[in-house]
């Protein structure tokens, strides 16, 4: 149960950081630190790290990277679907 499609959803969510930023969403001084920030879903927000990042892109990078699985997108379909609709 803890690992699944909303596990792979997640993963897309940091790509499209990372893609979006030049940075991946979850960085601290120890493996530790990065666990932590990565299950309290603290990073800073896309746009808060580069301005030029569209706000619908932006929401669709938030929405994969929320902490409950139930919040994410249903699949990766789904995810590409609201990438593609700011294309």
């Amino acid at each position: 149960d803890l690992v699944g499609p909303h596990s792979d959803i997640f993963g897309l969510g940091a790509m499209l950081y990372e893609l979006l930023t030049g940075h991946p969403p979850f960085a601290g001084k120890s493996t530790i630190d990065v666990l932590r920030r990565t299950k309290r879903g603290e990073f800073p927000l896309p746009r808060a790290v580069c301005p030029d990042v569209p706000a619908r892109l932006e929401a669709a990078c938030l929405k994969a990277l929320q902490t409950d699985p139930s919040k994410r997108h249903a699949s990766a379909a789904d995810l590409g679907r609201e990438v593609q609709g700011w294309q």
